[in-house]
């Protein structure tokens, strides 16, 4: 995070009379096309500037007069972060050829392999970008205010399987009303043709800041800063599962030749709103600074979870059919379901600088966010309560737009769990 350090207080030679901020490193530290010409700094006295004090004959640093200039900084970076992986249930499974229909693509069964799912899915590094826009109004800089943003961008992980090269494809459930783990066949000779299965899974993560800093310790070449304001945070995922296959002459429910398409979608979204509260400590030598992050912000977390399924027949030369409900999303638990909490997002960074130029840094850091009580849409398909269960329930008399006989499932939980974000940092700040 950026901040108005690279100064210090107590100045501690005669050259600064009126004790401003001012670097450590002497003039000879930096060449003549690093110092600072509207500061009056190279060759002469050093005047006051943009009505803040002056430093007097023979100043003490190439960036003595800098310390009242720079008011407004900028800083850029880019992110290469990570997050954690999602605890999907097995969603897509295969079976070898000649395997009888009533043990196809069901788990447990010889031979049936999980093609997607059963595992946590990595999404990978990912790229971002953070920005922050600083200002002080005060001339020795002892307090100011600063706005950061930050995103991830969205990623996705995206699976897909057909039955050209896999002709027994499945999505595998746990039958509520036998009691035993059954498969929706997508693709099974003279049952299901020209089959093919596609699963995607993707989230993205922002932030914005509005803190204000103020210098509670200052030291030569050390201070530590009160950070105290607003934050706001959204994390959002997306889990959306798709099928579609030509009808074969062996099926009991569709006519010969039907077309059917169906899809699974879970989305989940979570939006905080808080006070946040730190600390912020800088040390520099010559060149070099570096700067250590600790805060926590407090408040309310927001979690949507919008749950939405599908079916669609279409016989070739009529009207398509469709039908509330896929195969994981069903009249049991489609709907949109939100839930309240109170949370706590704590984060904290250390960011390393090298001073290019009496105004510009390149800066090199490591972050660390924690978000706690956030709704996945992996966590929301009705598995039981158990992390990582196989029961994925469901009723299959609702398939195909059927009336609920029995056990009504699937049925939404509404799960939470942690998440994180941490990475590093390349950046460049700038002093106006």
């Amino acid at each position: 995070m950026s901040s108005p350090a690279g100064q210090e207080a107590g100045a501690e030679s005669a050259g600064d009379p009126q004790g401003g901020l001012q670097w450590t490193s002497s003039a000879a530290d930096f060449g003549a096309a690093d110092q600072c010409a509207s500061c009056g700094i190279g060759g002469g006295p050093c005047t006051a500037c943009d009505g803040g004090p002056a430093f007097g004959v023979g100043c003490t640093g190439a960036f003595g007069c800098v310390g009242v200039c720079d008011r407004l900084w900028f800083r850029g970076d880019f992110l290469m972060w990570w997050t954690p992986s999602a605890d999907l249930p097995p969603l897509v499974t295969a079976s070898p050829a000649n395997t009888p229909q009533a043990q196809a693509g069901v788990l447990g069964q010889p031979g049936t392999s999980v093609l997607f799912g059963g595992e946590d899915q990595d999404l990978g590094v990912r790229p971002g970008a953070r920005f922050t826009l600083g200002y002080s109004p005060f001339p020795d800089l002892a307090s100011g205010v600063e706005a950061t943003y930050f995103f991830l961008s969205e990623k996705t992980s995206d699976f897909n399987a057909a039955s050209g090269s896999n002709p027994i494809l499945a999505r595998p459930f746990f039958n509520v009303e036998t009691s035993l783990q059954d498969s929706l066949l997508v693709a099974f000779p003279n049952l299901a043709t020209n089959a093919h299965v596609d699963v995607a899974l993707s989230n993205e993560l922002q932030s914005f800041e509005l803190l204000s800093r103020d210098a509670i310790f200052q030291q030569h070449g050390r201070r530590v800063d009160l950070l105290l304001g607003y934050r706001y945070s959204r994390f959002a995922e997306t889990l959306a599962i798709g099928q579609q296959f030509t009808v074969g002459p062996a099926s009991p429910v569709f006519e010969e030749g039907t077309i059917v398409g169906a899809s699974d979608l879970f989305d989940a979204s979570n939006e905080f709103h808080g006070f946040e509260l730190g600390f912020s400590g800088q040390a520099q030598w010559r060149r070099w600074s570096l700067e250590g992050v600790a805060k926590v912000a407090l408040g309310g977390m927001r979690s949507r979870v919008v749950i939405g399924g599908e079916t669609v027949a279409t016989l070739p030369g009529q009207p398509a059919v469709t039908t509330e409900g896929a195969l994981l999303a069903l009249p049991t638990n489609i709907g949109s379901y939100s839930q309240s909490s109170f949370t706590a997002i704590p984060e904290m960074g250390l960011t390393l600088s090298y001073a290019l130029t009496c105004r510009l840094k390149a800066t090199f850091g490591y972050s660390l966010l924690y978000l706690s009580q956030v709704a996945r849409p992996g966590d929301q398909i009705d598995a039981g309560q158990a992390a990582g269960s196989t029961h994925i329930n469901v009723n299959p008399t609702q398939l195909s737009g059927g009336d609920l006989t029995g056990v009504p499932a699937p049925q939404h939980r509404f799960i939470t769990t942690d998440f994180w974000a941490q990475g590093l940092s390349f950046g460049l700040d700038y002093r106006f």
